[in-house]
């Protein structure tokens, strides 16, 4: 893991990926007003932290995703940001990796029982799953289904 102070430093190395190459990364966005394990915070100050001073435009934003690259023949890094805004979207919207992401983490977060799934229940991620059967065009992503499928059979006997 790249410790905040490193992020601008070209000789520390966070990780290759190779041309054409893709990575999905999932975070979880806590507000800046909800209690949190200070462990598991960052302790600097960062853009969105309590104490700063509000900005207009600051209020709009979710997050800002910063990525550090350096193409192969060069010593130096370039850095991409990009500000995702505070914005309602509709599932039409979202690419079908996304979707399948989602459906991911949604199973991985049932599978756990874990406390920030809020209303989600197998039962409401197999419909999700089945609203998007363009997925299983994939067997990988198919196989899936089935796992979720077994899994909330499962979890309805257990309840009982």
């Amino acid at each position: 893991m790249l410790e905040q102070e490193d992020f601008d430093d070209d000789k520390k190395d966070a990780g290759d990926m190779g041309t054409g190459h893709s990575v999905t990364a999932l975070y979880e966005i806590v507000p800046a007003h909800v209690k949190k394990d200070s462990a598991l915070v960052d302790s600097n100050k960062l853009r969105y932290q309590l104490k700063r001073p509000s900005l207009r435009s600051i209020n709009q934003e979710l997050a800002i995703v910063k990525f550090r690259y350096k193409a192969p023949d060069r010593m130096t890094s370039k850095l991409l940001t990009h500000t995702i805004l505070n914005e309602v979207g509709t599932d039409q919207e979202l690419s079908l990796d996304f979707k399948w992401t989602a459906i991911v983490a949604g199973f991985g977060l049932l599978l756990r029982d874990s406390p920030h799934i809020g209303n989600m229940s197998f039962n409401s991620l197999l419909t999700y799953m089945e609203e998007h059967h363009e997925l299983q065009a994939d067997p990988a992503r198919k196989e899936l289904f089935g796992s979720v499928k077994q899994a909330a059979t499962l979890a309805d006997i257990s309840v009982r």
